[in-house]
């Protein structure tokens, strides 16, 4: 089950890494609920990505998308739904000017269960 996600329930779109298109996603019997935006979306690159069986209540993206691009229905070649499109490419989109910096280091505790000298009950074994 996929539930509660804000933007998408379940998205197939391009590789992130921009090479290549996305060929043969099957995306069937899945349970999908309480998305923000679209239930199934799919921002139409590559070709013979298909959805069957799924059960939703919200719009997808394309419209119909079960019906338009069903896996009985294969081969096809998508076609760009530039709503889900534009979506995708915005936020593969690194702006180059953005600072960059490293996360701070995590606060770690000083003593940690199960080493020596940490105040363990465990009896410690050492081999000579």
């Amino acid at each position: 089950m996929v539930s509660s996600n804000p933007r998408y329930g379940i998205l197939v779109s391009r590789s992130i890494d921009r090479l290549a298109d996305r060929v043969g996603a099957v995306v069937v019997a899945n349970t999908i609920e309480g998305t923000g935006g679209l239930d199934l979306a799919w921002d139409g690159t590559g070709s013979n990505d298909c959805f069957d069986g799924n059960r939703f209540e919200g719009p997808t993206g394309p419209p119909d998308i079960e019906m338009a691009y069903a896996c009985g229905a294969r081969p096809f070649t998508g076609q760009t739904f530039a709503p889900v499109f534009g979506d995708v490419a915005a936020a593969l989109t690194v702006d180059p000017s953005r600072p960059q910096q490293e996360p701070p280091e995590p606060e770690r505790p000083s003593c940690q269960r199960g080493r020596p000298g940490c105040g363990s009950t465990a009896t410690e074994v050492i081999q000579a």
